[in-house]
């Protein structure tokens, strides 16, 4: 994630992520599926992503969850599923932000 550049960036990213969620009030996220639990390929956007904002284009993958008792669907980034799925942004991305590193 390019825009990444800080530790003060990627705190920023993480308010944002959990500010949706939040707001959006999710429970049970997954990633990578559509409605019929069949597995998705990711595919290419200039739309923003719906998770963190983010308005760079670049792939985009479903994130399903709980809302209350709705189930709902969002288009997000492939950082934010690598987020989601594991808790922190991409080796790369972390590398730079721990280093400080542009």
């Amino acid at each position: 994630m390019p825009d990444i550049k800080s530790k003060q960036d990627y705190e920023e990213y993480e308010k944002t992520v959990r500010e949706f969620i939040k707001r959006e009030n999710l429970s049970f996220i997954s990633t990578g599926t559509n409605d019929e639990e069949q597995d998705v390929d990711p595919w290419f956007s200039w739309r923003s992503c719906e998770c963190c904002q983010s308005g760079l284009g670049g792939n985009r993958e479903y994130l399903w969850a709980w809302s209350g008792e709705t189930r709902v669907q969002y288009e997000i980034c492939e950082d934010c599923v690598y987020y989601h799925n594991y808790g922190r942004l991409d080796d790369t991305t972390m590398l730079r932000v721990e280093d400080g590193s542009v």
